[in-house]
């Protein structure tokens, strides 16, 4: 069976953000509210666009993201913050990892909440029922990859969508050309990645089909208004078609970074490997590689791998993972965890060593 779902209110149009937010949280009525992002110089435009948008009555408890900080440094300082754990709401903005590190002190503040309830109340309640409503704000590197642990208890409260995401593409104004390269190959390796999976959702199909068609649009002019438009479009597209659950390369991104315990570029790991891995044989029967070249201009002639790396090529970005400053152990590490997943289609062990030692 196929669960298709959209759980989260989307609000898609230039200079909505103020509104959208106000709106949004008034409605709900908001009245303690939990601001999380990037540390960033003061006065910033974007954070003076959220503040707009923030209730004008109530608290405003703000946690700032630093480069050092994980998830857990993040989610602990929040959860010793008596009146952040009173938040009703939280508000993350600006980029994947804020969301990301967000949706962390989310999971930690319901799980404190429901910790709290008496034992023999518990039976009756969720634990997902505690969570504070969620509303982000997506950057030029989109939203974040969707949680990856199923086997626990608490499921629902990992995997527990945004209440609200707001994109507006007026945000990228601006955005330097290596961060829109990193957004293109990343949101490119998550549609190719929901079109390999042979997990049958079309709607997911429907929004990497799609999400490749606005990647199309935004290629001639990344720098212009309707380009950003058309990639903020394609990365949520690529967000929502990860429904089907994670990728070969999400996983291998998500195990580099916990190998060498620091932030990992999605968009060059996708680069380096999106030609070689869905250009190995093992991976050639994938039932929308017609559609795929049809869209990106791909010549039918030519091989998979070497077509898709060369309409990648223009990308300032990382070729080779020792570009990256990547130690050949982590590769190796992060490699360790495709070959023990059956959560999606790999390569066998053999012909994944030869892609990682040709990516290396």
């Amino acid at each position: 069976m196929t669960l298709i779902s959209i759980q989260s209110r989307i609000h898609f149009a230039a200079h909505v953000l103020e509104e959208a937010l106000r709106a949004e949280l008034e409605q709900a009525g908001s009245a303690h509210v939990l601001v999380l992002s990037e540390a960033a110089p003061s006065g910033s435009e974007l954070s003076a666009r959220v503040a707009a948008g923030l209730p004008n009555r109530g608290a405003i408890t703000r946690v700032e993201i630093f480069a050092q900080d994980t998830k857990y440094d993040v989610s602990a300082r929040v959860l010793a913050d008596g009146a952040a754990c009173k938040a009703q709401a939280i508000v993350a903005y600006g980029s994947a990892r804020a969301i990301a590190f967000a949706r962390k002190c989310r999971q930690e503040i319901a799980k404190q909440r429901y910790g709290a309830v008496p034992a023999q109340d518990r039976k009756t309640l969720r634990e997902r029922s505690f969570l504070p409503d969620f509303y982000v704000i997506p950057g030029l590197d989109g939203l974040p990859d969707p949680c990856t642990t199923t086997a626990s208890g608490r499921t629902d409260v990992k995997i527990a969508p945004p209440s609200v995401i707001i994109c507006d593409p007026t945000i990228l104004d601006g955005a330097s050309e290596e961060g829109a390269a990193s957004s293109y190959a990343n949101t490119l390796g998550r549609c190719l990645e929901a079109l390999v999976s042979e997990d049958f959702n079309p709607i997911a199909d429907g929004y990497a089909v799609e999400g490749l068609q606005r990647l199309v649009l935004a290629r001639p002019r990344p720098d212009t208004t309707r380009a950003g438009q058309n990639l903020m479009a394609a990365s949520l597209l690529s967000a929502l078609a990860q429904q089907k659950g994670p990728g070969a390369l999400q996983l291998f991104t998500a195990a580099l970074a916990g190998q060498t315990g620091r932030a990992i570029d999605a968009g060059a790991v996708r680069r380096i490997l999106a030609p070689r891995l869905f250009g190995d044989p093992a991976m050639r029967d994938f039932a929308h590689e017609k559609v795929v070249r049809a869209i990106l201009g791909l010549p039918q002639a030519d091989a998979f791998a070497g077509a898709l790396d060369k309409h990648l090529d223009p990308l300032p970005l990382a070729r080779q993972f020792a570009d990256m400053g990547l130690a050949r152990d982590d590769v190796q590490a992060a490699a360790d965890v495709l070959r023990g997943t059956a959560r999606c289609p790999v390569p066998p062990p053999e012909r994944l060593e030869a892609i990682l030692e040709a990516s290396y």
